[in-house]
């Protein structure tokens, strides 16, 4: 994140993702007996790309400075960070 211009944004989004992981895993067992075990990995492994997805709009900013407007703002991209580690929180939780 330091350089992609976010300074140390990175610690807020590790922190989201312990938060949110710590509180999934109490339903985690709940979660894989409603869903199965396979979807449960499939829902997991769209929660974790989600989140990779959302990793890349820092790098988008940094190496096209000249690019979209609104997907370059600061702000935006860390709202859209922190809910994609809350989404990715929830699916390692549930594995």
């Amino acid at each position: 994140m330091e350089d992609d211009g976010l300074g140390s944004f990175g610690y807020y989004i590790l922190a989201t993702l312990n938060f949110t992981t710590f509180f999934s895993a109490f339903t985690s067992s709940a979660t894989i007996k409603k869903m199965g075990l396979y979807t449960s990995f499939f829902v997991a492994s769209m929660c974790h790309f989600s989140f990779v997805l959302a990793s890349i709009l820092p790098a988008y900013r940094f190496n096209y400075p000249e690019g979209n407007q609104f997907l370059q703002n600061t702000t935006f991209i860390e709202i859209v960070l922190l809910i994609a580690a809350s989404i990715n929180g929830f699916g390692v939780g549930v594995i």
